[in-house]
């Protein structure tokens, strides 16, 4: 820990910039009022923001060129460039609260679940109550607690994690890079942020950029200094963790090349690396990310539900093995360059050889997706194409550093090779960030942003009804009513997809139990079966109003068909004024379990009861048996199997 302060000045130039940089972001926000509302769509939108980015890139080469200062000048590029990005998203989603997609898609899920960490201070699924979450959760639950120590509404503070985690992440790649890769060489793999980008989902790219370099310092091994220490174990087990607990995909790839690398040479490589320092990495990196992934194993062992559904939304495009550095185009042209340098350099560079081992796995994850798929656990293997194009732009930008290294030790450096390579630099640049632009401001998820809207009428109508912080509630509602968590800490009785439904939250049963519900005929034990399912205490049922009846829509698993809606209707003489108390938002009807009024409550003990007896509503002991015979394993309730015991006895023949 000492050595973090032994730089002390170097330590307050780098807050220096960042403050820097902070203070040109608030400017960038305080300038948006005052912009020309035609600046907000295309194509005044297009070219602001293309002189927003060429002037960066401007910016940066003047600075690389003319700061000697390393330290300084790498880190004030990977800030100029963390605040354009960040400008960028500022000005392309200015006319909304939303970020990309709005509420829809997987953006519905994110918002939902950083709602949920907003309320609630424990893990906890963004749908099922009860349950922790089973997706990393780091991202999501810092949102959550910046939104509501900020008093900001969690839907709100999506757009601002993207324009965040776009400032940082360069800074965060010089950061990491610069452990392997010293001094002003760490900048050139910036190089890739400008080909590939993620603005869906930031914390997907947030871990990309941060896994490749970490994993070739921390596992691979490969550093500028000899020597470990328990503060260097704890600092990259802690960064692993972090990474791990915000999105783990990365290391199924990574742990692949490891295998490989074991497989197919000796333990100790020619490059004198000890795979032990690695591993223990990992270990510490398992222990610290426990937060997560114990409570969601603990979880799956206690319910037995072990299914997971989210790898099993697939498309047919999803089989494709793509090769981005062959196809026909000017970035297939920039990522063969970055192959080939791989390829030639691999055998004397220990970082060549690293992101080839990488590249490799990622291939082979890939291939062993089409045998998982083959046995009905698919792989999500269309993610490691991201990998694939990123960690090649990264090499691209190793080969350009390397370029630029080798005419810097020439005799002719500033007469002849200085100005060639800035030229080239800028043509680069403002090809790639030309690309960046289009990639947000044709971004076919940008127009859904635009549109979205607050959905007033049914908040309001369901906080008039039920209070105005339902905080835990749990509502059996139609598909389409997921939008009330998305702004209220209230969880789904059913995921509204089944590829986000946690394991442990018994997705088909609960589909079952819901199909046979809508086949009952008697109101007294639809009652009952609701009232008692063993799955979550239902606070309100939400349904949409067909006219002839109630449609509760969901989506359900349909590997390997693309999904598509179904819905399940529920007469409408179901609902007994009796046992539920109904009211009218919109096209929809919500209706309130009378818990008091449970129809099991009418049962004495089962040693006094009478199965000959008739209960009102209810029938007599043969109608308790049929009810127990087709619920009894979607029920709880007491003295249960007494009750089974003896009507089974008496009906079960």
């Amino acid at each position: 820990m000492a050595k973090i302060f032994t730089n002390r000045p170097g330590l307050l130039l780098s807050l220096a910039i960042l403050i820097a940089g902070v203070l040109a972001l608030f400017t960038v926000r305080a300038s948006l009022p005052f912009l020309p509302e035609r600046f907000g769509s295309d194509p005044y939108l297009g070219a602001w923001a293309r002189l927003i980015i060429f002037v960066t890139l401007f910016a940066c080469a003047f600075i690389f060129m003319r700061i000697q200062n390393e330290q300084f000048k790498v880190e004030l590029v990977a800030v100029l460039l963390g605040v354009c990005f960040s400008a960028l998203v500022f000005y392309v989603l200015r006319e909304t609260s939303y970020s990309f997609n709005g509420i829809a898609g997987d953006q519905g899920f994110i918002t939902v679940q950083v709602t949920k960490f907003a309320y609630f201070s424990k893990s906890v699924d963004f749908a099922y109550a009860q349950l922790p979450a089973f997706y990393p959760p780091l991202y999501f639950f810092v949102l959550g607690k910046i939104a509501a120590a900020l008093s900001i509404e969690p839907y709100k503070i999506i757009k601002y994690g993207l324009i965040v985690v776009a400032f940082f992440l360069p800074l965060v790649s010089v950061k990491l890079w610069s452990r392997i890769r010293a001094g002003e060489l760490a900048v050139f793999p910036l190089f890739a942020l400008l080909i590939f980008q993620e603005w869906y989902k930031p914390y997907e790219w947030l871990t990309l950029v941060a896994f490749i370099p970490w994993w070739l310092y921390a596992i691979e091994g490969i550093e500028p200094k000899k020597g470990a220490s328990f503060g260097c174990w704890l600092l990259n087990s802690l960064i692993g963790a972090v990474l791990f607990s915000t999105y783990y995909y990365w290391f199924f790839i990574g742990g692949i090349s490891l295998i490989l690398r074991i497989v197919f040479r000796p333990i100790r490589e020619e490059f004198g690396f000890d795979y032990k320092s690695g591993f223990m990495v990992l270990l510490g990196s398992a222990i610290f990310s426990s937060a997560y992934w114990a409570p969601f194993l603990a979880s799956m062992w206690r319910s037995g539900g072990w299914t997971s559904y989210q790898n099993r939304y697939f498309l047919p495009d999803f089989n494709n093995l793509t090769f981005p550095f062959l196809e026909s185009s000017s970035t297939g042209l920039l990522l063969l360059a970055g192959l080939a340098y791989l390829l030639v350099t691999f055998k004397h560079n220990r970082i060549s050889s690293g992101l080839l081992g990488l590249l490799i796995g990622a291939y082979v994850w890939q291939i062993l997706g089409y045998v998982g798929l083959l046995f009905d656990t698919p792989l999500l293997i269309f993610k490691a194409r991201d990998f694939i194009v990123y960690l090649l732009a990264a090499a691209t930008g190793l080969a350009i550093g390397e370029v630029w290294s080798y005419a810097k030790r020439k005799a002719a450096w500033k007469e002849r090779w200085a100005p060639s390579l800035l030229g080239a630099t800028i043509i680069l640049g403002l090809f790639t960030g030309q690309s960046v632009v289009k990639g947000l401001v044709e971004n076919e998820l940008l127009q859904p942003a635009l549109r979205t809207q607050y959905p007033t009428d049914l908040v309001s109508g369901y906080r008039k009804i039920v209070g105005e912080e339902p905080v835990g509630h749990v509502i059996l509602g139609d598909g389409n009513t997921y939008v009330l968590s998305a702004y209220m800490p209230v969880f789904q009785f059913l995921s509204w997809a089944a590829d986000y439904s946690h394991p442990a939250g018994l997705y088909e049963e609960r589909v079952d139990f819901l199909q046979k519900l809508s086949r009952l005929e008697n109101p007294a034990w639809f009652a009952a079966a609701l009232m008692n399912n063993r799955y979550d205490h239902v606070n309100e049922i939400l349904l949409h109003n067909t006219g002839e009846n109630y449609g509760f829509g969901y989506r359900p698993n349909q590997f390997p068909m693309p999904v598509t809606s179904e819905t399940i209707y529920f007469a409408k003489d179901i609902f007994d004024p009796k046992y539920f108390d109904q009211y009218e938002i919109g096209n929809y009807v919500l209706f309130i379990p009378n818990y008091g009024a449970d129809p099991l409550l009418e049962f004495p003990e089962p040693s006094s009861y009478d199965a000959m007896r008739i209960i009102d509503g209810l029938g007599d002991g043969d109608d308790f048996y049929e009810f127990l015979l087709h619920f009894g394993g979607h029920v709880r309730f007491n003295n249960q199997q007494a009750y089974w015991e003896f009507l089974h006895q008496s009906f079960g023949n």
